[in-house]
């Protein structure tokens, strides 16, 4: 588990670094109220890692991987990673529709298009295609000075549709 964990730190860190550059700031009240599946990111710093407060928040997953350092809890196509020795949720993955993340009062879910965070954050909003990816497209959101989380929502750069949203903490 410990490996899994250190493997999904490298893969995400791009994500955090230079945050603000890329993401679309919001207050960080703002940001510790944005909720996945009706659960807030201040409830997920509550938590302090526990499994079992996790699985009372999302319901019974269909796999858990856990060892004395992390937990995995796998729901269809949707992940939490939990740091237990640092007690912290460490990785929210939306991957399909059951689950919305509401950002200011406003919720979106996977398969729901770019036009819809542009009619609620208007022109200001950054979406990111990376000059040396253009296959990837991702709007950001985080808070100034915030180098510990981050929320990543991927874009199909055909269609402008959400695939994926992702909430990465630093383990």
């Amino acid at each position: 588990m410990k490996n899994i964990l250190i493997i999904i730190f490298l893969m995400s860190l791009s994500q955090i670094l230079n945050a603000q550059d890329r993401d679309n700031l919001i207050t960080p009240l703002e940001f510790k109220q944005i909720s996945f599946n009706g659960i807030s990111i201040q409830k997920l710093y509550n938590a302090k890692g526990s499994v079992d407060t996790f699985k009372s928040y999302f319901g019974t997953p269909i796999k858990e991987d856990k060892d004395t350092k992390g937990a995995g809890l796998t729901y269809t196509n949707n992940f939490i990673g939990i740091d237990i020795e640092f007690e912290r949720v460490t990785r929210l993955e939306i991957n399909d529709a059951t689950w919305a993340i509401t950002i200011k009062g406003n919720s979106f879910k996977v398969g729901d298009s770019v036009s819809k965070f542009q009619q609620i954050f208007g022109n200001s909003l950054k979406v990111i295609v990376p000059p040396n990816n253009p296959n990837k497209k991702f709007i950001g959101f985080s808070y100034a000075n915030n180098d510990f989380d981050s929320i990543t929502i991927y874009l199909d750069p055909q269609t402008n549709k959400v695939t994926q949203i992702l909430y990465f903490v630093i383990p």
